[in-house]
């Protein structure tokens, strides 16, 4: 139980490795796997216990030479159970380029998708939780710019939209044990939700541990039970959700006590 910090709650084998070249590529991996049945304690949302497999899940990542100007990041993820047709895939994809040494672009996609993913959905009437076997569908495209206008001064860019989509398949009761019990389907609980960022920072270090920063942001989120089958029309209801901007200025100025004494 949450409730007894030492009580026994899963058993987890862990282990990865990285590999580097000659000519300065490199790669990485990593597996993880949960061998016997578990009890999860959170996922219910009230406490109550949720019974799940065994699943293993393992991750390969290769990196391109970085003391080139143009370099290229990859990774390939997979998961899998006992359970029937139930596989997890992610990969993503990351092109960088380096120019005069003072400006860094890179942009990165993310692609995941979970065929059968089991948590929790919602409340019964009576506060009973409901779990539901759903398809899971992540994608995360993210651009980057650095640039550095002087030794001591440089600005950072970030733009990243993160769209997740859920839709269900079954929807389950949970017994005492934690073991799922099918129930009707509940109908218009699927989740399509997207957020925006835009990050922009700029810093000055005008004296030694003394600093002038300005940060812009802006942001959007979305979240509605109608679910997009299409990337741009879901991006376009995206970017007609109002958007919020933010502006902070920050001056941080370092004074030393040895100094000090001597003004």
């Amino acid at each position: 139980s949450q409730y007894k910090p030492f009580a026994y709650q899963d058993f987890t084998i862990r282990m990865g490795g990285d590999l580097v070249f000659t000519n300065f590529w490199s790669l990485s991996t990593y597996a993880e796997t949960k061998p016997t049945h578990y009890y999860d304690n959170y996922e219910s949302r009230t406490g109550k216990k949720f019974y799940r497999v065994p699943y293993g899940y393992m991750m390969v990542a290769v990196s391109s030479d970085y003391r080139k100007k143009f370099t290229m990041d990859a990774s390939f993820s997979f998961a899998e159970s006992p359970i029937p047709n139930d596989p997890f895939f992610e990969g993503s994809i990351t092109p960088k380029i380096r120019i005069k040494n003072r400006l860094i672009l890179s942009a990165t996609i993310d692609v995941s998708k979970d065929f059968k993913n089991f948590g929790f959905a919602t409340y019964q009437d009576d506060g009973e939780p409901v779990i539901g076997a759903r398809q899971t569908y992540i994608v995360t495209n993210t651009f980057t710019a650095q640039y550095n206008i002087t030794p001591r001064m440089f600005a950072s860019f970030s733009a990243r939209h993160y769209w997740s989509k859920v839709v269900y398949m079954n929807h389950y009761t949970l017994d005492d044990e934690g073991v799922l019990h099918s129930r009707d389907f509940i109908s218009g609980i699927d989740r399509n939700f997207n957020s925006w960022n835009i990050d922009f920072v700029y810093d000055w270090r005008f004296a030694p541990g003394s600093d002038l920063i300005v940060a812009w942001k802006q942001y959007v989120y979305a979240s509605s039970n109608n679910v997009h089958e299409n990337y741009f029309e879901n991006a376009r209801d995206t970017f007609a959700a109002p958007l919020t901007n933010s502006v902070a200025l920050k001056v941080v100025y370092y004074l030393d006590y040895q100094q000090m004494k001597e003004w």
